[in-house]
């Protein structure tokens, strides 16, 4: 029986087919083939192209323009992360005061004391026994916000956005409002503690801002140096008039802040709302209140008349 073998007929123009399909994908010349038809036939791609130099340009640019776009992001995010930390130190120390309220018959640690019953309170000193740190450290467990060879602790006491963060002798970034801790104070005096200031954020180049423009001891002084009870150790902003005139509707004593002149300049009015930092965060500032809660907002805000505002105690 004769067994009758056939063979597909093979195209003349396939090499030339195979040609235009190597080019259409990308090779940059024709695929190689082998010389026999039929078996053995051999396809060898050729090497793609590189870049040209207009393509590397245009993803440099591309590049850049995501770079332009996603670097703000990158530091708003993380502006909102150092925002975000500082508002957990108010919070903390917030709570470690109404500890302190309640081992104490409900009164405040105190960062200043009146020299005489009548003149404006004045710093309670880095050394004093009641210092207001030191009282809190029962709660706190932290230290204070500086030791006394200058050393700043970077621990509860400070927000990481501070621009004075690493200021020798520095107590930390939060001022108090002075009427809260700079006077005698209990709780249940405080109308509305829900709605009363209880610390914002101090303002940055406190150096040249408490000392009237000098600078802190290069090497720590002795203990009676008047540094200790400067300026530089006032923790508050203290929203009454500097003056010991007690019939004065301002006067410390009274508990009602006197209206900032930022705000009211056509009034009677005081500047102490200058030691308070209000451009750290987009032009806002931090506060905790009385309650313990904390929260971000404009300084007008808290301050709105000489009748309504988050200040006063009464």
């Amino acid at each position: 029986m004769q067994i009758r073998t056939s063979t597909i007929p093979t195209s003349a123009s396939e090499p030339k087919t195979r040609s235009r399909l190597s080019q259409h994908h990308g090779f940059a010349t024709c695929a190689s083939l082998g010389s026999s038809r039929g078996k053995g036939r051999a396809f060898t791609p050729c090497k793609s192209r590189g870049f040209t130099l207009i393509e590397l340009l245009v993803v440099i640019a591309i590049i850049a323009i995501l770079a332009a776009i996603l670097f703000p992001v990158f530091a708003q995010a993380r502006a909102k992360a150092r925002q975000a930390t500082a508002l957990s130190n108010m919070k903390q120390i917030a709570l470690a005061i109404l500890m302190y309220n309640q081992d104490y018959d409900e009164t405040f640690p105190r960062t200043m004391v009146s020299p005489d019953g009548k003149l404006p309170p004045e710093p309670v000193g880095w050394y004093s026994v009641n210092e207001y740190q030191q009282a809190l450290n029962a709660y706190i467990k932290m230290g204070r916000g500086s030791d006394n060879t200058g050393k700043t602790q970077q621990n509860i006491w400070w927000d990481p956005s501070d621009p004075d963060r690493n200021l020798k002798y520095l107590w930390g970034s939060f001022a108090d409002n002075g009427y809260i801790t700079g006077c005698p104070r209990t709780l249940a005096s405080i109308a509305s503690p829900a709605s009363t200031i209880l610390s914002t954020l101090r303002v940055g180049g406190w150096e040249k801002f408490s000392l009237n423009g000098g600078s802190v001891p290069s090497a720590p002084p002795g203990q009676d140096d008047p540094f200790w009870r400067s300026g530089f150790f006032d923790m508050c902003a203290d929203p009454w008039v500097d003056s010991g005139d007690t019939n004065d509707p301002f006067h410390w004593s009274t508990g009602k802040a006197i209206p900032p002149c930022s705000l009211f300049p056509q009034t009677e009015c005081g500047g102490w709302d200058e030691a308070i930092d209000n451009t750290r965060y987009n032009g806002k500032t931090l506060y905790s209140y009385c309650d313990g809660h904390v929260k971000v907002g404009d300084f007008k805000q808290t301050y709105r008349s000489a009748t309504d505002n988050d200040w006063d105690i009464f």
